[in-house]
Formats: structure tokens, C-alpha cells, sequence
């Protein structure tokens, strides 16, 4: 695996807006800035800014506060609470293989779900199957015979054809969205797969699916995708090629909630609104808010829209693909696949697909000392520092004191100096290891440097 140096981060600062990656400097909107990723296609473990993702398409979290993110490379990711960026299973090659950590082998995974051990279970898209990571990394196959099919039956002898979004309910019931069978499987904690809701006999790569509401088989889908499902058993579902955002509760009713418009991989739209009304664009995810807010990952409209009440509306993005940070609907992305809300409920973590990164989308957050004017690059030495380090701002005009708060990759502030010197050592023994932002305000201007305390 390659390797690169840390420090091209000042030369990054001006593009991805570093600011925006502290929550307590935001003014009352939303705002989305880069949480991970350099930008560049490939895989590169490291710190969440140097380390490379190749269009990641899903983000979930563990037990213990790691970020898991399912890697186009053919590779399950993790990022761990100090900010650093690891694979957890798989080795950039594809093929099928279970086994320990990066001996296993995925070929295009696309979803994954963390149960309350920490257990990941894994859509392997292009495998037919369904894999487990347990939580010491080691791979196994609990579903599918690498065959594409349909046919429910005991676990190891079922089939899928090119599953995609999966979540598990609290009885251990893991749903998958079977996307070229146009249904919804489940895989039940005794090892069978059953059809818990869509049908009709159109199966098949690039098959028309159908748009019907109604219980459980009797309802129609047309390329299911991003699949969520809340503390009350309600499911959530990504009705891709149907443009519409789906709802299938605990009995397997299946109602609309957004999205209107013609069927198709061709047909669909973008307009704001009543919910009935509005028109999405090939959705392949969704992330659930707080109250009852549902995240829509519209991906061929490159854009995060809220369904908040009867009421659609654009969260974050445009309809033009492009990489920009900064706010809501100024910002830009391209092809965003999924959305988690964060433990404190005040932002959205978004896998950026074509654009290779996690965008983090702060919601309706307030500054503690006001809005920022301005922000420059400043240096840390030495990086990594153990004990203590010193700031280098060289945009300061005076070499006085300034007000200094670091902070930690989550955005919570962990050491404030009202009056700090330019220049004096700055005390970190104290610090956990991991990766932090020190932010020093003077001469009207907000520096930022980024360390590393081991």
C-alpha cells in the first residue's frame, strides 16, 4: 500500500474550507464540509484528511464510535474515533474469499449495517451474497450461493440477484433490498430467507420493475436500494428507478411518502415541495433524522433533500455535480449514496461518491463567538507531538496573544487558553492520541492548524 507524507494539509485548506470542520464556529445554517478523504480515487489508509476512498457508498456506525464505510475498492473501511482511517476487511481485490481482515476478498460491496455487538454484515453486490464480519474482523458468508436467483429457502442455499441496502430490526431480522428481484428479503436469526414484501414475475438485470402501493407481496418496486429501518420496526426504503421514497411498516404495508413521476432509469425529476408532489432523481440511500426527518440520498440529482412533515425540500447540494463546501444548497456534490446522523443529532455524515470522499452536513447549528470572517492556514510542530506542540501562524500581523481552542475530530472543544502567545508551547500530554484542530483567534483573523497527539 502506498504511502504519503501528512503535511500537504495547509494546501488543502483554502479548498475544503477547514472551518467548516468545527461545529462550535458555525452560524445558524446548514453547512457541509469534508470529513474524510483526500479527494483522490484510491485505497490509502491514514488520518481522515490524507487518507484516499474510492466511491464509497455506505457509512454506518459501531458500538464503540467507529465509522464503518463500504469501499467501491472492494474493501470495508473504518474510521476510529481519533480520526484515523484503517480497512477493516478485504484487500482492494476482487473476488470471494472468507477469511481473517484483508485475506477476505469482496467483489463491488455496496451497503452495510453494525448490530448492537458490532457485528458488520455486508450486501457483497456482485457475490450474490450476504457476508458477516465479526468484530474481530474475521469474514464469513451467512447468505446466498454466489448465484444470481431468486429462491427463498435456508440461508446458504438462497438466492439474491445483486442485493444492496440492508438494515437488521431488533429482533436480529436482517432486511435486504434484492435489487433485480424488485423485492424485499429477509434473513431471519434461524438461517431462513423469506420475501417479506414486492413480487411479480419481472426479475432480472435492467427488468422493469412497478410502482404499487399495498401489502406486503402484492406491492411493487422497481430496483430497491438504500434501506433504513427505525426503533419501532418501520422500514425506509430507496425506491431507485421509481423516484420515490418508500415506507413498509413492522406488518409489510407499503406506502409511498415522496416522490412522484413516471418510472424508469430515464424519467426522473427534481422539484421541492408538497411530498405527494415532488420529484426525485434515482435515490440510492436515506439516513433518518430527528423528529421523524427522513435524509434522501437523491444521487443522479447530486443533492441531500429533507422530508420533513408532508414537505420535501433540499438539504444540501444542486443539481450540478461538482466538489464544493460551504453552505447548504451553495455546496456541491456528486452522486451522494447514503446519510447517518451523528450521536448528538446535529449533522449527517454523506459517503460523496463520485467525488471520492464523507461530506458532513451540519444542521441548523449556532456559533458560540459569532460568525468567521476569515480563516488562514496555520503549522504545528512537531507533528506528531507527544507532550506538547507550538503554532505557527505566518498570516498573523502581530506576534501578541489570541484566544485558543482545540478541538477533536467529532467537534467537541477539549482545551481552551483564553489568552494564548503566538509562539509558546502548547500543553497536550493531557490529550487522548488522536487528531485534533487548534484554532487561534487574532487581529480579527481565525487561524487553524491540524495535529497529531500520540
Amino acid at each position: 500500500m502506498r504511502q504519503r507524507l501528512l503535511p500537504k494539509f495547509c494546501s488543502r485548506l483554502a479548498a475544503t474550507g477547514i472551518a467548516l470542520l468545527l461545529p462550535c464556529l458555525l452560524a445558524a445554517q446548514t453547512q457541509v464540509a469534508t470529513f474524510a478523504g483526500s479527494g483522490t480515487a484510491g485505497l490509502l489508509d491514514g488520518d481522515t484528511l490524507t487518507a484516499d476512498f474510492d466511491q464509497p457508498s455506505d457509512i454506518d456506525r459501531d458500538p464503540f464510535g467507529n465509522f464503518i464505510i463500504v469501499d467501491l475498492d472492494h474493501v470495508i473501511r473504518k474510521i476510529d474515533p481519533s480520526g484515523m482511517v484503517t480497512t477493516l476487511a478485504g484487500n482492494g481485490v476482487a473476488g470471494y474469499q472468507d477469511g481473517q481482515g484483508t485475506a477476505a476478498r469482496f467483489n463491488g460491496a455496496l451497503n452495510a449495517c453494525v448490530d448492537s455487538v458490532g457485528n458488520v454484515y455486508v450486501s457483497d453486490f456482485l457475490n450474490q451474497r450476504i457476508r458477516k464480519i465479526d468484530p474481530g474482523g474475521y469474514v464469513t458468508t451467512i447468505a446466498g450461493t454466489g448465484v444470481a436467483g431468486y429462491k427463498d429457502t435456508t440461508a446458504l442455499e438462497a438466492t439474491f440477484r445483486y442485493p444492496r441496502g440492508i438494515c437488521m430490526d431488533r429482533q436480529g431480522n436482517l432486511y435486504i433490498a434484492d435489487s433485480w428481484n424488485h423485492r424485499i428479503r429477509k434473513l431471519d436469526p434461524q438461517g431462513n430467507v423469506t420475501t417479506f414484501a414486492g413480487g411479480g414475475t419481472s426479475m432480472g438485470v435492467q427488468s422493469p420493475g412497478d410502482w404499487v402501493d399495498g401489502p406486503d407481496t402484492s406491492a411493487r418496486f422497481w430496483t430497491p436500494c438504500g434501506l433504513e429501518i427505525d426503533a419501532a420496526g418501520n422500514l425506509f426504503l430507496a425506491d431507485a428507478f421509481n423516484h420515490r421514497l418508500r415506507h413498509i411498516d413492522p406488518q409489510g404495508m407499503v406506502t409511498t411518502l415522496a416522490g412522484s413521476g413516471p418510472g424508469g432509469s430515464t424519467n426522473g425529476g427534481y422539484l421541492d415541495g408538497l411530498a405527494a408532489d415532488s420529484r426525485l432523481n434515482t435515490p440510492t440511500g436515506l439516513g433518518l433524522g430527528t423528529s421523524g426527518d427522513i435524509y434522501i440520498a437523491d444521487t443522479y440529482n447530486n443533492c441531500l433533500r429533507r422530508l420533513s412533515g408532508a414537505v420535501v425540500s433540499t438539504a444540501a447540494g444542486s443539481t450540478i455535480p461538482g466538489y464544493l463546501n460551504g453552505p447548504g444548497t451553495s455546496a456541491l456534490m456528486n452522486h451522494p449514496r447514503a446519510a447517518l446522523l451523528d450521536q448528538n443529532g446535529a449533522s449527517l455524515y454523506v459517503p460523496d461518491g463520485n467525488n471520492h470522499v464523507i461530506r458532513r452536513v451540519f444542521l441548523l447549528l449556532t456559533a458560540v463567538d459569532g460568525p468567521i470572517a476569515t480563516v488562514e492556514p496555520g503549522l504545528a510542530y512537531p507533528n506528531p507531538a507527544t507532550d506538547q506542540v507550538c503554532l505557527q501562524f505566518p498570516g498573523a500581523l502581530n506576534a501578541g496573544a489570541g484566544t485558543l481552542a482545540v478541538v477533536d475530530v467529532r467537534g467537541k472543544s477539549v482545551l481552551e487558553e483564553r489568552s494564548h502567545a503566538i509562539g509558546e508551547p502548547l500543553q497536550v500530554g493531557g490529550l487522548p492520541a488522536g487528531l485534533y484542530f487548534a484554532r487561534m483567534k487574532t487581529d480579527g483573523v481565525t487561524f487553524v492548524a491540524k495535529f497529531i497527539k500520540r
